[in-house]
């Protein structure tokens, strides 16, 4: 896969225009931690064991148990919940979506199969028993240089910015193309005449609607990223051509207006105040006739170059927001603010709705499912099929560091100290377990900036790839390095998007809480970490969740360690649910370093003091002093532990002439 994945794209979006968000309602209380004082760190702590037992399951039960949840879900003629499986990478849930789907031909009229891409095509095709039953809907496209990609409509990108401006694809067809095109030679319409029961679809579909009708749908990784609704509105189509002065909400716009043209920033209980009052806008949204006034504002089209000109279809989704933030001043509450004016453009959060074509047989397979967040962007009522196999290798945990992108990442875009301690880490992991083939997930800037050969990593890849690959598979370790999580400002963006319709302000304190490990000590106590999180608020604690938790749940099963004997490396100290660990290490521990001693520095004082010894024959407290430039007491306690490690012992070099015989240490 080559893109980003549903959320995280959208987070990459947003971070890309961060200077263009500015939302004043969203300030990040960041209490003291518990028993505040500047020496606080955040400590493992032994807890009683967590309520949890380790899956029994294999692939094989998997496979049952999603396929009796769909065909129990079937029997039902008319569900009002839509069915949501959570299936782990490895457990065959494209191949049992796919030999559903193949299963419904006879029983329903058509089947919807939506994926996230369009090469995902390709993965349902490899599992297809009945590949003559498919056929993938095509976007509209110009055409390519190869077969693979058919021109469809010759005024694709037009119809985009069309689209983009809030008009229906089907306007800019009747009105630049003419019916009788559409029906006889429009290679894009006419698509809806094959006769294949199977339609691979895309998940912007499930939102934005399709010209065909389903008997069932059945969707396949998260689809959220095609709800996500972020408008923008120039400043010149602020407000729209021909509108009436005498409207009320019309004075409205040019005050909007004036305040893009100044570059200024507005929002809030300010930008209804700066609109004449909570009192005037909600008048003035009252008045506004939605179906007379607002649809004579269309503009007729007739070539495909009146769209540059084309207003905005704004004034519905502008008015609705405006209602709702005047509402909330008048009646002095704090609301989440979804409008703003910022840089010159009219901005609006909002969310696409499920299509109202949608059959009432919706099925659903995501690896990380939130039935939360599902249930807020279908509209519907959710059950959720938890299906974990047992994952076959071991997953070792080390828990000292968070490594958070600000500290392994300078603000120059550098790697920091801290990057080269993790290097250390690797190399240990590498070299105490004797990996061939280890894999290393971490951040995109971590990956780019170190010497991934001389780590020996036999693969890379970085978080917040395409989920649902495989192109970690065949490598026997997976080292996951890092937590990887969007600024908490952009978490509370996604959760206004997200939860649309929530009109109480969130809470965005930001806390520590003690979090279980999955995991059971030979005394039977359980461990427990400090974790910082939204935790006074269920729906932004639910998105930090998918970004955070869920990136590294998917960034571990790249490998498959469902299907495949591979061990899991978490250099984090979060603890994650889905990957119980069966030990838990401190990084001392794995560099195998003294107590009295920095473990980073006696990594790397072992690491020379092989290479001096391959060099020259021996090893020496004075050459440690003359080359590592180190004092006398250092030197020695370097010397006694390296001892104590057992690789090395004690030896003698007897001077060729006159001198005292000079005491050494040389590797057994």
């Amino acid at each position: 896969m080559n893109g980003p994945s549903d959320l995280i794209k959208f987070v990459q979006q947003l971070r890309a225009r961060r200077d263009e968000f500015a939302f004043n309602d969203v300030v990040i209380n960041e209490p003291p931690p518990p028993e505040s004082s500047a020496g606080y760190r955040r400590q493992l702590e032994i807890c009683p064991p967590p309520h949890w037992a380790s899956s029994t399951a294999i692939v094989e039960d998997a496979h049952v148990l999603i396929s009796q949840a769909i065909t129990n879900y079937l029997e039902d003629p008319y569900p009002d919940y839509m069915l949501l499986i959570k299936a782990m990478p490895g457990t065959g849930k494209t191949f049992m979506a796919v030999a559903a789907a193949e299963e419904l031909i006879t029983t329903k009229a058509r089947i919807a199969y939506a994926g996230p891409r369009h090469d995902f095509f390709l993965q349902v095709m490899a599992f297809a028993k009945k590949p003559q039953a498919w056929y993938e809907w095509l976007p509209r496209q110009i055409g390519g240089d190869d077969d693979d990609h058919p021109e469809t409509c010759r005024y694709a990108y037009a119809i985009t910015n069309w689209m983009n401006k809030g008009y229906t694809a089907l306007d800019f067809c009747s009105g630049v193309c003419g019916w009788s095109y559409i029906g006889k030679q429009c290679p894009y319409h006419a698509q809806q005449h094959l006769s294949n029961p199977i339609m691979f679809i895309q998940h912007q579909h499930v939102c934005l609607g399709h010209p065909l009708e389903f008997g069932a749908v059945i969707g396949d990784e998260s689809p959220i990223t095609a709800f996500m609704h972020c408008w923008e509105i120039p400043a010149r189509f602020i407000v729209p051509k021909g509108i009436n002065v005498a409207w009320p909400i019309t004075d409205i716009l040019y005050r909007l207006l004036m305040i893009a043209d100044n570059s200024r920033h507005m929002e809030g209980e300010e930008l209804i105040d700066f609109c004449g009052g909570s009192d005037v806008v909600l008048n003035a949204c009252k008045s506004l006739d939605i179906i007379g006034d607002v649809q004579a504002l269309a503009p007729d089209i007739h070539s495909a170059t009146d769209v540059e000109e084309a207003p905005y279809f704004h004034l519905i989704d502008l008015a609705s927001l405006l209602y709702r933030e005047a509402t909330a001043v008048s009646e002095g509450r704090k609301y989440p603010h979804r409008l703003l004016i910022h840089n010159g453009k009219l901005m609006m959060l909002l969310r696409h709705s499920a299509s109202a074509k949608l059959p009432p047989h919706l099925i659903w397979l995501d690896a990380t499912a939130n039935v939360r967040i599902y249930e807020a962007i279908f509209k519907r009522q959710t059950r959720i099929i938890d299906i974990s196999p047992r994952l076959q290798g071991y997953i070792y945990q080390v828990l000292d560091r968070s490594n958070g992108k600000s500290s392994l990442i300078s603000k120059q875009g550098n790697v920091t100290e801290k990057t080269k301690q993790l290097e250390t880490q690797i190399k240990a992991i590498i070299k105490n377990y004797k990996y061939k083939q280890p894999a290393l997930i971490s951040f995109q800037k971590v990956i780019d900036n170190i010497d991934l050969e001389s780590l020996e990593i036999y693969r890379a890849a970085h978080f917040y790839a395409a989920r649902g690959t495989n192109e970690l598979e065949g490598c026997d370790a997976i080292i996951v390095a890092g937590t990887p999580q969007p600024s908490l400002i952009e978490i509370a963006k996604l959760a206004k998007m997200i939860f649309f319709e929530r009109d109480l302000a969130f809470t965005y304190t930001f806390s520590d809480k003690p979090v279980k490990y999955r995991y059971v000590d030979d005394n039977g106590m359980g461990r427990q970490y400090p974790v910082s999180g939204f935790w006074d608020d269920i729906n932004l604690q639910e998105i930090l969740n998918v970004m955070r938790q869920d990136e590294i749940l998917q960034a571990a099963h790249r490998g498959r360690p469902i299907i495949h004997p591979i061990d899991i490396w978490l250099l984090t100290n979060i603890p994650i649910d889905g990957l119980p660990p069966t030990q838990l290490i401190t990084i001392r521990e794995l560099l195998c370093a003294p107590l009295n001693v920095n473990a980073f520095s006696f990594a790397r004082v072992k690491e020379w003091a092989i290479v001096f010894y391959q060099e020259n024959g021996y090893m020496s407290r004075k050459a440690m002093i003359e080359i590592l430039g180190i004092n006398r007491e250092t030197a020695t306690k370097y010397i006694n532990e390296l001892i104590k490690s057992g690789e090395w012992e004690i030896d003698t070099i007897v001077p060729v002439g006159a001198g005292r015989p000079q005491k050494t240490i040389k590797l057994k």
